[in-house]
This record gives structure tokens, C-alpha cells and sequence, in this order.
């Protein structure tokens, strides 16, 4: 009974990405997640090296003002200036202007991620955190790190085995993270 669920959604999933008209790279394809609800989701095909990125995330951009209209923000990433103030969003949502990484599901913890987001030169990009294997689904982690450092000029903290993000400031050593948990405590 379980193989027939799996096919029958396999068999939904190849519809809705033809439908999409959504094209995925060689090294990864579409599957059903393992995160609740998800619906679609995206694996390796090929293991992907630890630093590896991914993007541009592509969609519809949105401005502050019209931000309230869109009923489903699940697949919305804000988008920072260099001050730090929100400049926009990308809303993928709307298949015909998104890409492949809108099927890429949000991690339930910073312990089951694999990439994390981050932002650079106003586009918002995906980085393997650690080698993820052939079949291993992508799962990315925005938690508040992304909300408090997007507008900055990130780095990816690997010196802890983790993907706390970093300041070009705090990995030049001109500011501290004394926490071992990540940037959210750093003065």
C-alpha cells in the first residue's frame, strides 16, 4: 500500500512540474518531501560538495506596498538593502516567472538543514552547509539569522561544523560571536 501512495504521488508530482513547465539542473530532480505538507520537493541526483551554491531564487518582485495583496507568503523571500531595511520581495508563487528552488522545502531545524540562504548583490542564493549525498533531499534554513544578517554581505561559518551565518566583520575576527549556537547572540 505505501509503494502505491509513494508512485501515485510521484505520478501528481510529474504533472505539476509539467504544468509549471519548471526545468530542473542535471544534478537534482523533483520528489515528494519528507517535510510534512510540503508536497514537492528536490533531491540530489549527484552528491553536492559542501559550499556549493544555488540560484538566483527567481520570481515575481514585490514591492513593500504590495506585499499585503498575496495570500500565500510560503514561497516569498524578502530582499534587503544595504542598510539592512527590507527593498523588496520575490514572490515564487507564480510558476511561469519562478525556478526549480521554489520546490526546495524549508528544514523543521537548523539541525536538519543542508543549505542555508543568504543574499548577494540583491538576489537571494542557497548554500550546501555540508556534502549532501546522491538522493538526499535539499532542505534550507531561514531562521533568524536570515531576518537579522540578509542584509549583509554573509559568509557561511563552517568553523563550528554548522551554517551560522557571519559578518565579513565577525570572520575578519573585528567583531565576536560568543555564543557557539550561531550570530544571533553576537555583539
Amino acid at each position: 500500500l505505501k509503494m502505491k501512495e509513494e508512485e501515485n504521488a510521484m505520478k501528481k508530482i510529474v504533472r505539476q512540474i509539467t504544468d509549471d513547465k519548471i526545468k530542473f539542473p542535471d544534478e537534482v530532480e523533483p520528489c515528494v518531501s519528507k517535510i510534512p505538507n510540503s508536497g514537492i520537493g528536490v533531491r540530489s541526483k549527484t552528491t553536492i560538495n559542501d559550499g556549493m551554491w544555488v540560484g538566483p531564487y527567481e520570481g515575481k518582485v514585490v514591492s513593500l506596498e504590495d506585499i499585503k495583496k498575496i495570500k500565500d507568503t510560503s514561497l516569498v523571500w524578502e530582499v534587503y538593502d544595504t542598510n539592512g531595511a527590507i527593498s523588496h520581495f520575490v514572490d515564487g508563487n507564480e510558476s511561469s516567472l519562478a525556478n526549480w528552488m521554489r520546490y526546495i522545502s524549508c528544514a523543521r531545524s537548523e539541525q536538519e538543514q543542508n543549505m542555508a540562504a543568504f543574499q548577494h548583490l540583491g538576489q537571494i542564493y542557497f548554500r550546501a552547509c555540508r556534502t549532501i549525498e546522491s538522493g538526499e533531499e535539499l532542505l534550507v534554513w531561514y531562521g533568524e539569522e536570515y531576518k537579522l544578517y540578509l542584509g549583509l554581505p554573509l559568509l557561511i561559518d563552517q568553523s563550528r561544523g554548522g551554517c551560522a551565518f557571519r559578518s565579513p566583520k565577525q570572520a575578519a575576527g573585528g567583531e565576536s560571536n560568543k555564543s557557539a549556537d550561531g550570530p544571533h547572540s553576537s555583539t
